[in-house]
């Protein structure tokens, strides 16, 4: 490509739509370094490739000159050579692989296991941050592959962030910071602007993925894999939006008997979605190589480690932080009124409630859409009801939904009323499903009930 053959020009901005030219830096051939430039995606993963080589390669050269046998890592680097350029560059999402996925990150098997040749484990960015964070198990091969670090990258580092979510006005503010700066030395103000003290916290985005360690790992058993379940997706504020998507935006207040019911569609929310681990505690991450743990410190505090290709890690320091990532989807914003109580257990039941009665309108997926509240300094009370697409940039179903939202509201009331779970709470059949498993207990038909009845009847 760096001699700029005119045959490939021509296929481009026959293919690109006109408008994303500039965009996407097609006519300048700007998109090139884009891939192989210093910061690159295609200089990213040979870095990253030889990094991994290269660590396998010191540990043998140190197990060699203790007399150590080294052939489980040669195996293991096999494991790494042998996989082919095709798979290898689909798993780093530089060639699409289902479509064309953003953000997908892999669990790296490091193993001698003849089977972890075959394994490839991706997810999504959005998925990957619970189901890969370490500690976490996936099965697959009929063996338990537990996570045990997060990918570095010799050159580079996490992308890390100071965050705080107002615990009053639920704001979220963030800001780029260093894994080992201070709390005392973040640009976060200690106040937010309802007047409510902030808690700063860190969270790193692994961008590079996860690593099991070199150990053997255990067959499947009756025991559910270990999962840390990320906490809930928060609403940062819809993105600033250039021409074309302005034109995208759908915003109209309409009434439903006499009810005002106001909605706002846009292609570009941006949404922040946080694992904390257990009780909120985060992890405790080393910085040297990436080994994780959600484990609390023992006595003394120390932190003594293998990195994961089993050597002993010459840094005892740990830094605590979250995983978190903040992506950008289609979003619509609904703001219903207040027909009684006001409280969460309303809100989260009555959110689920519309987008159960979105999927049966529309025949949605109910994995392709999900939601959360969104408050603000001006009505904590009533927060508004958040929708959004899960495909990365967006996939047209929330879309559908700001301009059928009478029909949607009157399918959530057909779900909620014709379930035979008890009103008080909630069953895999009208509120509940695998993604609000942390809300469950405060889902309950009854109330959703009892508000569209009022709402549409």
């Amino acid at each position: 490509m760096d001699k700029y053959p005119e045959e490939l020009m021509e296929a481009l901005t026959r293919v690109v739509p006109k408008e994303l030219h500039e965009k996407l830096k097609i006519t300048n051939w700007g998109f090139i370094d884009e891939l192989c430039g210093d910061e690159g995606y295609f200089t990213r993963v040979e870095n990253e490739y030889r990094n991994n080589i290269r660590q396998l390669k010191d540990l043998q050269n140190e197990r060699f000159k203790k007399g150590d046998n080294t052939d489980y890592i040669n195996r293991i680097m096999n494991t790494y050579r042998d996989k082919s350029n095709i798979n290898y560059l689909s798993d780093r999402n530089i060639l699409p692989k289902y479509g064309f996925p953003v953000d997908v990150v892999s669990l790296d098997i490091l193993n001698n296991d003849i089977s972890a040749k075959e394994i490839e484990i991706s997810r999504d960015l959005k998925m990957a941050i619970s189901e890969f964070a370490p500690g976490s198990s996936v099965v697959a091969n009929g063996k338990v592959w537990t996570s045990y670090s997060i990918n570095q990258e010799s050159n580079k580092g996490w992308p890390t962030f100071d965050y705080a979510i107002c615990d009053k006005c639920k704001k979220i503010h963030t800001h780029v910071s260093d894994i080992s700066s201070k709390k005392a030395d973040s640009k976060i103000e200690s106040f937010c602007e309802c007047g409510e003290e902030l808690k700063i916290r860190k969270f790193i985005k692994p961008e590079f993925g996860f690593s099991t360690n070199v150990d053997t790992p255990k067959a499947t058993g009756d025991n559910k894999p270990k999962k840390y379940y990320a906490s809930r997706v928060t609403f940062e504020d819809f993105e600033k939006l250039d021409i074309y998507q302005e034109k995208e935006v759908i915003q109209d207040t309409i009434y439903i008997y006499g009810y005002e019911v106001s909605y706002k569609y846009a292609p570009m929310g941006r949404l922040l979605l946080v694992n904390s681990a257990f009780n909120n505690m985060g992890f405790r991450v080393c910085k040297y190589c990436g080994y994780a743990t959600a484990d609390m410190p023992n006595k003394e505090n120390k932190f003594k480690h293998k990195n994961k290709f089993g050597n002993a890690c010459p840094s005892e320091y740990a830094y605590n932080v979250d995983l978190g990532h903040q992506f950008n989807t289609d979003v619509l914003k609904i703001d219903l009124p207040i027909l009684g109580d006001s409280n969460d257990i309303l809100w989260y039941s009555l959110l689920y409630a519309i987008i159960e009665g979105a999927c049966d309108e529309f025949d949605i997926v109910r994995n392709d859409i999900n939601g959360c509240l969104y408050y603000n300094n001006l009505t904590v009370s009533k927060p508004s009801l958040i929708i959004f697409d899960e495909a990365a940039g967006g996939a047209g179903h929330v879309r559908k939904i700001s301009t059928n939202l009478k029909n949607v509201l009157e399918k959530a009331y057909k779900r909620v009323s014709n379930c035979d779970c008890g009103e008080e709470t909630s069953c895999y059949g009208c509120l509940r499903n695998y993604n609000n498993q942390i809300f469950h207990e405060k889902l309950q038909r009854g109330v959703v009930k009892d508000y569209l009845q009022k709402l549409i009847k």
